[in-house]
């Protein structure tokens, strides 16, 4: 039975790259109903009531793939990301640090993006001794957008808008590619600092 509960599992991923977060849903509860102690489903469908606004659930999901998959970094990134939606900073940034501290140094972008959470959520929490010794950590030949977005985040914090956008306009400039920046730019909405 393995191999039907990896044609659903396949089939739920192929739906949630495609955006059918309810077909998704469909086949996990399909493939659940052939093993139910699998990660990756909880994962998947934590992930599908992310795109759905359902905190709660998604929460639920990602903590049932957690104890499946203890210190799985992406699993992690998860749980931080739907605490640090929903403003629980202290938790969020636990759960970042857990994540770049299981991550594979070959996982730049995961772990660059990660830390530049970890950065916002310090700051909420207003542990700027950290805040300032964690932006200073890459410089401008850092391959990820870190060094430009750190600086824009501290510039914001200051309330100087214009030295933030032109940190912004930096980065675009450095990294032309919509996708590479795309991420940093929704934490920014998340956040709170840029408005839709």
């Amino acid at each position: 039975n393995q191999s039907a509960f990896k044609k659903h599992l396949d089939e739920a991923n192929r739906l949630f790259k495609k955006g059918n977060t309810l077909e998704t849903l469909a086949e996990l509860a399909k493939a659940e109903a052939i093993f139910k102690d699998s990660p990756a489903l909880h994962n998947l469908r934590g992930s599908c009531y992310v795109e759905k606004g359902a905190y709660t659930k998604a929460l639920e999901s990602f903590q049932a793939a957690a104890a499946l998959w203890k210190d799985n970094p992406s699993i992690e990134f998860n749980i931080g990301e739907v605490y640090f939606v929903t403003q629980h900073w202290q938790e969020s940034l636990e759960h970042f640090e857990k994540c770049v501290a299981h991550l594979p140094l070959t996982n730049l972008d995961i772990s660059r993006l990660a830390e530049f959470k970890m950065l916002l959520c310090m700051s909420k929490l207003g542990r700027d001794a950290e805040v300032t010794k964690l932006s200073a950590k890459y410089d401008i030949n850092d391959p990820s957008p870190f060094f430009f977005y750190a600086k824009a985040s501290l510039a914001f914090a200051a309330g100087d808008q214009a030295a933030a956008n032109d940190w912004l306009a930096k980065a675009a400039a450095k990294f032309p590619e919509a996708r590479k920046l795309a991420p940093w730019q929704d934490t920014l909405f998340e956040y709170g600092t840029l408005k839709r």
